[in-house]
């Protein structure tokens, strides 16, 4: 099921995760099963897949969102974004992936199957 965010590309927005956890950031895509959020404060882009969203609000920005801040561009450039696409474009790239909780994965993403992906420690 694809949901249709076009409205707030752009906005700030707030979205809490399986494991009641709140990402907050600027929506910069959604696709047919994830959405794309930079994180000011982290300097980071969050891909979070839609069966992991529980609940999504525009929120407003505050000042130190402003500071610092720059045009910002999705790193993975395609026509609809998915899941699979971003793992894709990811393959070799030094990525952290949170699997459980506040616990994350990091490395250089190696090969990607359908249900395990391999990293290469640096």
């Amino acid at each position: 099921m694809s949901i249709d965010f076009v409205d707030l590309i752009g906005k700030k927005i707030e979205v809490e995760i399986s494991g009641g956890i709140f990402l907050k950031g600027v929506l910069l895509d959604s696709g047919l099963d994830i959405i794309v959020i930079h994180d000011n404060k982290n300097q980071s882009f969050l891909y979070v897949p839609f069966n992991h969203v529980q609940r999504l609000k525009e929120i407003s920005f505050e000042e130190e969102d402003f500071l610092n801040s720059s045009p910002i561009e999705n790193p993975i450039e395609t026509d609809v974004i998915s899941f699979r696409k971003a793992l894709t474009v990811a393959k070799g790239m030094f990525v952290q992936n949170y699997w459980s909780g506040k616990k994350a994965i990091h490395g250089l993403m190696g090969s990607i199957m359908n249900d395990y992906i391999g990293y290469k420690r640096k």
